[in-house]
């Protein structure tokens, strides 16, 4: 079975500090992922290897459009989290 999306966990959250840490986790996750994108680009050139330069820039733009798809997703999730104002009400 696949991974729970940040979309999904966003949904589930109990409190509005733990969407928010939820995403400063999925950004960080992102950051990471890109990092090591750019190392693996870097020697890519440096050893000449054309292969690890092909493999990496598909990585890159798989996890791009599979982030970048998600983030209208994130923010909505966020915004539209019930906040504790008119929960009250």
């Amino acid at each position: 079975m696949g991974r729970t999306s940040i979309s999904q966990k966003l949904r589930k959250a109990s409190s509005d500090e733990r969407r928010v840490e939820l995403a400063h986790q999925w950004a960080e996750e992102w950051r990471s992922e890109y990092e090591t994108h750019v190392r693996n680009f870097e020697r890519a050139i440096r050893n000449e290897d054309h292969d690890l330069l092909v493999r990496t820039l598909g990585w890159l733009k798989a996890d791009g459009i599979k982030r970048y798809d998600a983030l209208p997703r994130v923010m909505a999730a966020i915004a539209s989290a019930p906040s504790k104002e008119t929960e009250e009400i």
